[in-house]
């Protein structure tokens, strides 16, 4: 068992096994070859949290702006709709790229073990199908479907959801408190 004598010798070694391991990490990056190092770099990128965070403010935007078309209605064929339409093409093309990635960092096997991948996959097939085959009866139906892309993220951001569930067991709380302050006043 290895003890230190003193708090400063602890930091040292801790210093010290933090740069060997530092130092294996960037080694073991300098040898990869370049299929390696492409697959080690797009799962760092898929990985972090710049990509999560990326992912959902797009999905926010793709859901105000799906609810801006919704609310406007415009007509077939006017410039507003070929706007919306234009919007919907890069959204579908950067969700399907998204897709794409995570079936490659994750391997397929593992992506469809996921229920949340599965619903990703739906919600980008229902996408293009709504997207390809606009004249057929009722697409407006599977273009409602894409609305569902906002609950992904639950999936990326699990601080979200705990914070939600802190607030949401608060209010009770707080409401009980109100209410005993306004009887005693």
């Amino acid at each position: 068992m290895l003890r230190a004598q003193t708090p400063e010798d602890a930091q040292v070694f801790h210093r010290v096994l933090c740069d060997t391991w530092e130092n294996a990490k960037a080694e073991r990056e300098r040898n990869l070859t370049r299929k390696e190092f492409m697959d080690h770099s797009l799962r760092k990128i898929y990985k972090s949290s710049k990509m999560h965070y990326a992912v959902f403010v797009l999905i926010i935007v793709n859901f105000l702006l799906n609810c801006l078309n919704f609310e406007l209605l415009p007509e077939p064929g006017s410039l507003t709709q070929e706007v919306f339409d234009w919007i919907d093409l890069v959204f579908n093309c950067i969700f399907t790229a998204e897709l794409a990635l995570s079936v490659y960092v994750c391997g397929l096997a593992i992506f469809l073990h996921s229920g949340f991948n599965l619903m990703d996959l739906s919600i980008v097939t229902v996408s293009w199908i709504s997207m390809t085959l606009p004249d057929v009866k009722n697409v407006s139906v599977l273009r409602m479907f894409r609305v569902a892309r906002i609950v992904r993220i639950a999936r990326r951001m699990t601080s979200l959801i705990t914070l939600a569930r802190s607030v949401a067991g608060a209010v009770f709380p707080i409401l009980n408190t109100f209410l005993v302050i306004l009887m005693i006043s």
